[in-house]
């Protein structure tokens, strides 16, 4: 049979939302170009779409939007800015779940120029075993993620989580969000406060605010890839002893 084209379903998701993005996505995918559009036996008037998908680009170009957004239901939020290769996007994700879940409340990622700054390790590996490996139980605990770690306990997984989203302030050259959920530690604090601060149109500062109150011990994780990562003005000290 003949397999049903991502094209399509890319025009549909174009007419039922009206966000030209998903022009844009059909041309780049297409070698940058609007014609064979949408390479679909079934579709009545390719013409139209050709039509449609080059009219996009002459207008706004092929360069995505990306616009902040706080997606409650899901608890993550991105700060974004710039457009083309000089975009730029710092998110956090707010919450865990029960269903493949990582412990991971305000773990925080970053994207710059085209890279992925400080990626997530998303799905377990499974294959070392299973769901019940070491690989798989690093994946999923707190040391493994941007966060804070108390008492050298791994997060509460919460049911019936409610998000508390204390701040979302989206201006043209400043953008930050504020969470807090105490449930995640059993402490009395548990909030972070992360800012996304333009200073060009091609750079920003990250400005990132923790607090933790309760436990004995507060040991905050910062991962990176393709990046070289500098502190200042605090003495590390080095341990073998963090398990997930």
């Amino acid at each position: 049979g003949v397999e049903p084209s991502m094209f399509t379903f890319l025009w549909k998701l174009y007419e039922l939302t009206g966000d030209a993005d998903f022009l844009k996505l059909m041309y780049r995918h297409n070698g940058n170009s609007a014609r064979g559009l949408p390479y679909d036996l079934t579709c009545e008037n390719p013409g139209r779409i050709e039509e449609a998908v080059q009219a996009a680009i002459d207008r706004e170009g092929s360069d995505l939007v990306h616009a902040s957004v706080n997606k409650e239901q899901w608890g993550i939020a991105v700060l974004a800015s710039g457009r083309g290769k000089d975009s730029r996007a710092v998110w956090m994700h707010y919450d865990t779940q029960r269903d493949h879940y990582h412990m991971d409340g305000m773990n925080i990622g970053l994207y710059g120029k085209g890279l992925d700054l400080m990626p997530d390790f998303g799905y377990p590996p499974v294959q070392y075993g299973g769901w019940y490996t070491p690989q798989v139980y690093w994946y999923q605990g707190t040391a493994s993620h941007n966060t804070v770690m108390v008492d050298r306990e791994n997060q509460k997984l919460i049911e019936n989580f409610k998000p508390k989203v204390n701040l979302w302030s989206i201006g043209e050259c400043f953008k930050a969000i504020r969470t807090s959920e105490t449930r995640f530690v059993g402490g009395k604090q548990y909030e972070r406060t992360l800012m996304l601060i333009d200073i060009s149109g091609q750079d920003s500062y990250v400005a990132d605010i923790f607090r933790v109150a309760g436990g004995k011990e507060h040991i905050r994780f910062m991962h990176s890839s393709l990046s070289s990562m500098t502190v200042e003005g605090v003495r590390l000290q080095g341990t073998d002893d963090i398990e997930a």
